[in-house]
């Protein structure tokens, strides 16, 4: 399980004395933590699973990235690079993510296997390509294909 990769990497890091690594780990701990409890007052006492730590994982990734827009706009570059070194930390328990060739192939195949084909049903083929590359795929990069596929196909 995810959960118990993460745990023994900050084992192994600690007796590294890797402070930036240690210190991101925990926080990614902090934020399982969190989605655990919130799971359980919600009356769910099932375990989290990897699928829900891997969305937790892209949503750390995501606020690093803005984070990091915003310092370089500040021009505040040791900050940006300090959130670049987590970005590190946390891909390390990501699966390995497409790249652009492989989303794009994987929209053009989500969008000819749908019956889809107007601008205002994007939503369902999205919701297809999440679950199916549950944290490999940036679902940003797919949206832009998709929209352009299906802008394609309304011409």
């Amino acid at each position: 399980m995810l959960k118990q990769e993460i745990t023994s990497a900050l084992t192994r890091l600690m007796k590294k004395q890797d402070k930036v690594s240690v210190n991101t780990i925990r926080l990614i701990l902090a934020v399982i933590k969190d989605k655990e409890i919130s799971m359980r007052s919600n009356g769910s006492s099932n375990e989290i699973t990897d699928n829900e730590i891997f969305l937790l994982l892209r949503n750390m990734i995501n606020q690093r990235q803005d984070s990091i827009i915003l310092y370089k706009q500040g021009k505040r570059e040791e900050l940006a690079k300090q959130e670049n070194n987590e970005i590190k930390v946390i891909e390390q328990f990501l699966s390995k993510q497409l790249n652009n060739n492989e989303i794009e192939s994987a929209c053009k195949e989500a969008v000819s296997n749908s019956a889809v084909n107007v601008q205002g049903d994007i939503d369902k083929i999205m919701n297809e390509l999440k679950h199916k590359f549950l944290g490999r795929i940036d679902m940003t990069k797919a949206r832009t294909h998709i929209k352009k596929l299906l802008s394609e196909n309304i011409k």
